[in-house]
């Protein structure tokens, strides 16, 4: 019989690769450029998420050599017929059911054959913000000028994500130079994810609704620990947070699993915490949407606007309290995934913070 179990245990690793964490910690300056979504999906999504592979319809004339749907159908009316369904099933080759489902979610049975090999690395930019204007300090006057760039270096393995956020910034005179570089200082640090293993996502998605039928477009983190600004924090996600969604998959993918939206419910604990902003203990439960939208996006650097078009797009919102309360704990209220040729290319991300505004990153800034 095909064992539908053992096949999400093999389909489950596939959507660690491109795994993102929550962008509020690469945010230390206002947008540099903002970004506008030219609106809702329409219908290139389908209406809702489907719940795995077994999607096919029952036929009412179908005798006893049907197929698997009819016949799940025959068995709830005579149960005796069990040797004629696993007859029927066994005609399904699992390997190549396998194999497929590995193609549509873009990851090789070499890469998950080795759990150290990295299955995604990427460095995004922000543009660089440009800060004018004049001081006096005593009986000193002038004029600075600064540059800040945001730089995100992402990488993941099967096992865990990580992210480390940096600050590039130029200017005169040297003292505000300086001056940036203090500001900056607690959004820069390491982020790491660690990712449910194939054990583990074959629970979830049997055992909690909101997970159910995701192989591997949505990745889902048990815990994180996040090394920012001279605080380290310790946070545990029962069940699961979906931290990001796979670029590498294929269309018909994601209008199986996501569909035209998918909502978790979540709990966020605190295991320990230096950050006095988020004592450890502290437990807040929230949710996580995550929604395809137009995947044309327009940038608007100041001077001129561009619109760039794009395969997909997905919008997810963290809600743990409000934008303040679920940017303080590490996560971006809002960030909009852009993807290109099955691959990331740009993200927007809210940072939660007023003054300091949306950022809009990429690898070909």
């Amino acid at each position: 019989m095909n064992d539908h179990n053992s096949i999400l245990r093999r389909i489950y690793a596939v959507g660690l690769a491109a795994l993102l964490v929550p962008l509020h910690s690469c945010a230390s300056d206002k947008a540099a450029v903002t970004a506008k979504p030219s609106g809702p999906a329409g219908a290139t999504t389908t209406g809702g998420a489907t719940t795995g592979s077994d999607s096919t319809t029952p036929k009412p004339s179908d005798d006893d050599d049907d197929d698997s749907g009819a016949s799940k159908v025959k068995k709830s009316v005579d149960p005796s017929d069990d040797d004629d369904d696993d007859d029927d099933e066994a005609e399904v080759d699992p390997e190549a059911e396998i194999a497929k489902l590995l193609k549509d979610c873009g990851v090789t049975q070499a890469q998950l054959n080795d759990p150290t090999t990295p299955l995604f690395k990427k460095t995004v930019r922000s543009y660089p913000k440009t800060f004018n204007g004049s001081f006096n300090a005593f009986v000193i006057s002038g004029t600075y000028e600064i540059s800040i760039k945001v730089i995100i270096d992402i990488s993941a393995t099967l096992g865990e994500a990580r992210q480390k956020t940096e600050f590039e910034v130029t200017g005169t005179p040297t003292k505000a130079a300086q001056t940036a570089q203090e500001k900056v200082s607690p959004n820069r640090g390491v982020m790491i994810s660690k990712i449910m293993s194939v054990d583990e996502r074959s629970k979830l998605t049997a055992d909690n609704k909101d997970w159910e039928g995701i192989f591997c477009t949505i990745t889902p983190a048990k815990s994180a620990i996040i090394d920012k600004g001279g605080f380290n924090k310790k946070l545990v996600f029962e069940p699961a947070l979906p931290t990001a969604v796979s670029p590498k998959a294929v269309a018909s993918r994601y209008k199986a699993e996501i569909g035209a939206g998918r909502t978790f419910k979540t709990t966020v604990k605190v295991e320990s915490s230096s950050d006095p902003k988020v004592p450890a203990g502290k437990t807040v439960e929230g949710t996580v949407k995550i929604t395809p939208i137009d995947p044309a996006l327009t940038l608007d650097n100041g001077t001129n606007k561009t619109t760039v078009t794009t395969d997909l797009a997905f919008v997810i919102e963290n809600d743990f309290g409000g934008p303040k309360a679920t940017a303080e704990l590490g996560m971006s209220p809002k960030t909009i995934m852009y993807f290109k040729d099955q691959d990331l290319k740009i993200i927007v991300a809210d940072t939660g913070d007023p003054q300091m505004g949306q950022l809009v990153l990429s690898d070909e800034f």
